[in-house]
């Protein structure tokens, strides 16, 4: 019998401002039958309260789910008793909830919170790596050379079973996990404060149980699935239809239970990657049925500027329109209308804006809503024609369709 009744894959970003696309958060949420959706939130705090509703829907169900992260959920053995004067993971969780700021634009204090912490080590301490630039006392711009004695060990156990696995210390340049570690921390933290109903694998729960599970993923044991989506989308579709796909063939429960045999460390305050105790049997057992019906799900938060962005660099497009002042309240109305996450956009929002912009501009004087109604009739013949794009595609085409009406500042 399953363990869980939907399963949750989440790739985390750690960025300074709303992001969307590529290196930004991706959500694949799986239930007991099929891919439920896909989702590419702007910012974590929209992330949070996505996966908020979706546990909570599970609840009043009596639906149980799995939700794996893409970062960190513990450190090197030593951290704990350095930074907090305990053996804890819960310890460290509370002390970085404590010195991270992090704000629903995404705006974040995490080069200063590292360095925050590191002042708890003698001599420098083990975060390490700032953007080209920048400085802040107390982060060294590359990692310690040699590491030194009285630093924690440079990795996890779960790195050590995987050489390719970043460390936890690096904050920045390429393939860093340290930066999204702190920001994840502290929004499960947060999170887990405000819902009792979760636990967090493998420090608090082995599978067992009736509680949601909050556990470490690695995508990279998973091959992406196919498609034209950025690769983070991709991996987190891949990784969520494996975990439903061991589970239904009771498979999951072995993974879930392996930190036993693991040593005390990782069950104490390092924590461990899904799958990792078994890598070769995991990845066999994950595509045995790869990305069955995957694609035929629409990404949602397919934003605006991100997917504009996109066209215009592909087809060579002008600006954005300039919308006069005067003009700016209509085409705020029409907005709210339509709402921020255009992959939502059901076609009976479309109909109701194209009816609305026919009453509140019957003569066409405006020519930025003049794109705007060229712009949502083609997504309404998509939608009514049920084309084979996914909804990104059919934005871009939308746009590139449209933006020869686009006028000049």
């Amino acid at each position: 019998m399953p363990l869980f009744d939907g399963y949750v894959a989440v790739d985390w970003s750690a960025s300074e401002e709303p992001v969307w696309g590529e290196n930004s958060i991706w959500i694949a949420v799986y239930d007991a039958n099929e891919m439920r959706e896909l989702i590419n939130p702007g910012t974590r705090h929209e992330a949070m309260d996505h996966i908020a509703r979706l546990l909570t829907e599970a609840t009043e169900d009596g639906r149980r789910m799995l939700c794996g992260f893409d970062f960190p959920f513990g450190y090197p053995e030593g951290t704990a008793r350095t930074l907090t004067g305990q053996d804890s993971w819960e310890a460290v969780w509370r002390r970085i909830a404590e010195v991270i700021d992090d704000h629903p634009d995404n705006a974040n204090n995490r080069f200063r919170a590292a360095a925050t912490l590191n002042a708890a080590f003698v001599g420098e301490g083990p975060f390490w790596g700032m953007p080209r630039g920048r400085q802040i006392e107390g982060i060294l711009p590359t990692k310690p050379d040699p590491w030194r004695p009285n630093l924690p060990p440079n990795r996890r156990h779960a790195e050590g079973l995987s050489p390719r696995a970043q460390e936890v210390w690096k904050l920045f340049y390429p393939g860093n996990v340290g930066s999204q570690a702190l920001m994840g921390i502290a929004a499960l933290e947060k999170f887990r404060q405000r819902h009792t109903n979760v636990q967090v694998w493998p420090f608090e729960t082995l599978g067992e149980g009736t509680h949601h599970v909050l556990a470490e993923i690695y995508p990279s044991l998973t091959d992406p699935c196919p498609g034209d989506e950025v690769l983070d989308a991709r991996q987190v579709k891949a990784v969520a239809e494996a975990l439903r796909e061991l589970d239904r063939r009771e498979e999951l429960e072995q993974y879930l239970r392996a930190p036993d045999d693991m040593p005390d460390r990782v069950r104490q305050e390092e924590g461990a990657m899904l799958g990792m105790d078994n890598q070769r049997d995991f990845r066999a057992a994950a595509q045995a049925t790869p990305c069955r019906g995957a694609s035929a799900v629409r990404p949602r938060g397919y934003a605006a500027q991100y997917a504009e962005a996109d066209a215009r660099n592909e087809f060579r497009l002008t600006a954005p329109p300039y919308v006069p002042r005067g003009q700016q309240p209509l085409f705020q109305d029409l907005q709210r209308r339509l709402g921020s996450d255009l992959g939502s956009v059901t076609i009976d929002q479309i109909v109701e804006a194209l009816d609305w912009l026919q009453d509140n501009d019957p003569d066409e004087n405006y020519m930025h809503l003049v794109y705007l109604r060229a712009f949502l009739e083609c997504l309404k013949g998509w939608w009514e024609t049920n084309d084979e794009w996914d909804f990104g595609q059919a934005f871009l085409w939308a746009v590139h369709m449209t933006s020869a009406m686009l006028p000049s500042k």
